[in-house]
C-alpha cells in the first residue's frame, strides 16, 4: 500500500522485497520528468529522507535526480555552496583538488563505499603524508558527504564509517617555567615583547592575540575579552568571530600582562603621533599594530619570535659571544640557547606550566578556550601524569608513620 501526498510532495510505498521506497517529483527538465528515489528499511526512514529533500527543494536548494553523478562533480558543486571562512574554504578546495578528486573523482557518488575511502587514506599514509593531513582528507570528505545525505543524494556517509588515522603522540618543544622567565626578561622593551607575553602568560592563539581590540581590554578590572581572531590571506587581514562559544571568553590578567598592555598602549599612541596622517583610521582599536596602524602579520611575528629565541641563552659565561654552537649549545661556555618554537608552542608552554603548578584542569581548559575538557586532558596527558606522581609523593610524606 502506498502513501500518496500532495502534488510534488512525493510517494512512499513498500516493495516486494519488503524494503520501503519513496519518490520525489522534481518537475520537468529538457522535456523529461525528473524524479528522485529514496530507500530504507522502514516507512519512517523513507519519510524522513523524503521530507528532508522536500524541505531542501522548498528552500531553493539542490536535490540531484541523476544517480550517475560522480564524486568529483558533487565535490565541485559542494565547494560552491560553502558558508565558511575564506581560509577554510581555500583549505577545503586544496584537499578536494589535490587528494579527493584524483583518487575518487570518477566514481559514482552512489557507488562510493567505505573500502574505497579506506584505501585512499592508506595510500596517502604510504606516500608519507602525516597522520594529521590524512585525517583532514577524510574529514573534508565526511563534511561534503554530510551535505550529500541531507540533499538525499546518498543514503549514508561512507567517510564517517572510516576510522581516523591514529597519529603517534609527540610532544614538541616547549618552554619550562625557568626558560619562560628568562625569555620574558630578555624581550622586555622589544616590539614583540607584549605579543609574546600575552601568548605565553595567557595561552592565546596567535590569531586571538593579533585580533585583540582595545575596546575589550579593561586594565582596571584586570580582564580582556577574547571574541575575535585575525584571519590572514596574503596581504588581506580580516577580523572574524571565534568558532565556538568557549573560545569567546573573558580572561583575567596576570600583573605581568596588565603592565605589558599599559606600556603597549603608551607606545602605540606615541607611534600614532609620529605617523600623523599615515596612521590608518581603523588601526586605533587594534592592540597590536605596525607603525602605520595596520594589524600585525602573523608570519612576521613567528619569524621574529624564532629569531629572539635563538638569541636567548641559558647558563654559560655572561661575556661569551657563543661563536661555536652545536645542537643549540655553545662549545666554549656550554650555554644553551632556547629552542626555535612556533607561536602555538607558547600556548602549549602556558598550559604545561599552569598544570605543573597545580592549576585545576578545568580552569586551564577555560583559559585556553577549549570546547571540551577532554581535549585538554588528551593534549597534556604527560603533564597531568607527572602531577599525579607528585600527588602520590605528597600523600606519602603527609601520611608517613613513625
Amino acid at each position: 500500500m502506498s502513501e500518496r501526498r500532495g502534488r510534488h510532495e512525493g510517494t512512499i510505498f513498500q516493495r516486494q522485497d519488503g524494503r520501503w521506497a519513496g519518490t520525489l517529483d522534481l518537475g520537468w527538465e529538457q522535456g523529461r520528468r525528473q524524479r528522485k528515489w529514496f530507500y530504507g528499511p522502514t516507512r519512517a526512514d523513507v519519510r524522513e529522507k523524503l521530507t528532508r529533500a522536500l524541505g531542501e527543494v522548498q528552500r531553493g536548494g539542490f536535490v540531484d535526480a541523476d544517480e550517475r553523478v560522480t564524486v568529483g562533480a558533487y565535490l565541485d558543486r559542494w565547494l560552491t555552496t560553502l558558508a565558511v571562512r575564506r581560509k577554510t574554504a581555500r583549505s577545503y578546495q586544496q584537499f578536494v583538488t589535490l587528494h579527493l578528486k584524483p583518487a575518487l573523482g570518477r566514481i559514482r557518488l552512489t557507488k562510493l563505499i567505505p573500502a574505497m575511502v579506506r584505501s585512499l587514506l592508506a595510500e596517502k599514509e604510504r606516500a608519507g603524508l602525516s597522520a594529521r593531513t590524512v585525517t583532514l582528507i577524510r574529514d573534508v570528505l565526511r563534511i561534503a558527504l554530510n551535505q550529500a545525505v541531507t540533499d538525499g543524494a546518498v543514503q549514508r556517509n561512507v567517510a564517517a564509517l572510516v576510522k581516523r588515522p591514529k597519529p603517534p603522540r609527540r610532544q614538541g618543544p616547549i618552554l619550562t617555567a625557568e626558560q619562560a622567565g628568562v625569555f620574558l626578561t630578555r624581550i622586555q622593551g622589544t616590539r614583540l615583547g607584549p605579543v609574546v607575553t600575552i601568548g605565553l602568560a595567557l595561552g592565546l592563539r596567535l590569531g586571538e592575540v593579533l585580533g585583540l581590540q582595545w575596546s575589550g581590554v579593561d586594565p582596571e578590572a584586570g580582564t580582556i575579552q577574547v571574541e575575535r581572531g585575525l584571519e590572514t590571506l596574503g596581504r588581506d587581514r580580516t577580523l572574524v568571530p571565534l568558532k565556538s562559544k568557549e573560545s569567546r571568553r573573558t580572561v583575567r590578567l596576570p600583573e605581568i600582562v596588565r603592565t605589558a598592555l599599559v606600556d603597549q598602549r603608551r607606545r602605540q599612541r606615541e607611534r600614532q603621533l609620529l605617523a600623523g596622517g599615515q596612521w590608518r583610521a581603523d588601526g586605533s582599536n587594534f592592540v597590536f599594530t605596525t607603525r602605520d596602524g595596520r594589524p600585525l602579520d602573523g608570519g612576521n611575528v613567528t619569524r621574529d619570535l624564532k629569531r629572539l629565541l635563538v638569541q636567548t641563552w641559558m647558563g654559560g659565561k655572561p661575556d661569551c659571544k657563543h661563536p661555536r654552537v652545536v645542537n643549540r649549545q655553545c662549545e666554549d661556555c656550554r650555554a644553551e640557547h632556547l629552542p626555535r618554537l612556533s607561536f602555538h608552542s607558547l600556548r602549549h608552554s602556558c598550559a604545561s606550566i599552569l598544570l605543573a603548578q597545580g592549576v585545576p584542569i578545568r580552569d586551564v581548559a577555560e583559559i585556553l578556550g577549549h570546547s571540551d575538557v577532554r581535549l585538554t586532558l588528551s593534549t597534556y596527558a604527560h603533564v597531568i601524569e607527572a602531577s599525579r606522581d607528585r600527588a602520590a609523593g605528597v600523600m606519602d610524606r603527609v601520611l608517613q608513620v613513625g
